[in-house]
């Protein structure tokens, strides 16, 4: 039972890892935990910022200024086009993203879209306004004609279903704030303001399992909920905890690479402890819906 709290101790601690959870808090501390951003405007100025109260406040936080916003003042040309990146995930197609986001009432419309990658991490290059990478899957364009009036002036959740990819692929998932005929001069980019990112995705890829992956690799598809493990040497049991520290699967393997039924677990977060051959171990958790 010790090792068990132990587990627990290690995971409950890092349980928003399984899922993206953010309130942007802190926007500068974000490229600490693997977000990127990138300025393709013709002419960058400022990159996406902390929410500013004197536009508006935060839909929820620890601070009425928790949210990250971005403005006419990312470019000093007239192309708005500015990107933040999650950290990376291992996504497919059901999986779900929700966010919270809020223009002002103006005469100067804004854009925002929300793209993912299709895995082979080509990024946009900064300076070059409309390059968008190989972040060519659309999933939500908010506003896309430019009208005003159009973006929500008030706080409104957004609601995403992942799809367009060819199975569990691991990108990133890109917010783009992009408008023409903008910056200070501009008809078009005001300020926006993103609050309550969630992302339902079972996997972040820390830098030590972007090393390991070639040795160890594991999936929990949430749409017939079977894990799938594959490794270079061969599986020996698994065991699955529930938060109480209850083991509620106890497993023997004997291959490289096993499928593990879970549908018969109750909805939640679970702590997966696999045991190889030659006694390595490897832990992570899921969410099961």
């Amino acid at each position: 039972m010790k090792k068990i709290t132990l587990l627990l101790a290690l995971f409950i601690g890092s349980l928003s890892n399984a899922q993206i959870n953010e309130g942007f808090d802190d926007v500068d501390l974000l490229g600490e935990t693997g977000y990127l951003f990138i300025n393709s405007s013709d002419d960058p100025l400022a990159n996406y910022f902390q929410g500013n109260v004197d536009v508006f406040e935060a839909f929820e936080g620890n601070s009425p200024n928790s949210f990250i916003a971005e403005n006419f003042n990312t470019t000093e040309g007239t192309i708005a086009d500015s990107y933040f990146f999650t950290p990376k995930l291992l996504i497919e197609n059901g999986d779900m993203i929700t966010f919270y986001t809020r223009t002002t009432v103006s005469e100067f419309p804004d854009r925002l879209e929300v793209r993912i990658g299709d895995g082979t991490g080509i990024l946009p290059t900064e300076g070059v306004p409309d390059n968008v990478g190989s972040f060519t899957n659309l999933l939500l364009s908010i506003n896309p004609n430019l009208e005003v009036g159009i973006y929500p002036v008030e706080w409104e959740q957004q609601v995403i279903t992942i799809s367009g990819l060819s199975g569990p692929t691991e990108t990133r998932v890109a917010f783009r704030y992009w408008a023409t005929d903008a910056g200070p001069n501009g008809s078009n980019s005001n300020n926006i303001g993103i609050d309550s990112l969630t992302i339902d995705s079972d996997i972040v890829l820390s830098t030590n399992e972007e090393v390991a992956k070639n040795d160890f690799f594991k999936f929990y598809n949430t749409k017939n909920n079977e894990l799938y493990l594959k490794a270079s040497n061969f599986f020996k049991s698994i065991q699955v905890y529930n938060l109480l520290g209850q083991e509620v699967v106890n497993k023997n393997l004997s291959s490289q690479e096993e499928t593990i039924n879970l549908s018969n677990i109750s909805s939640g977060a679970y702590i997966i402890h696999v045991l190889s051959s030659n006694g390595a171990s490897k832990n992570f958790k899921i969410i099961k819906r």
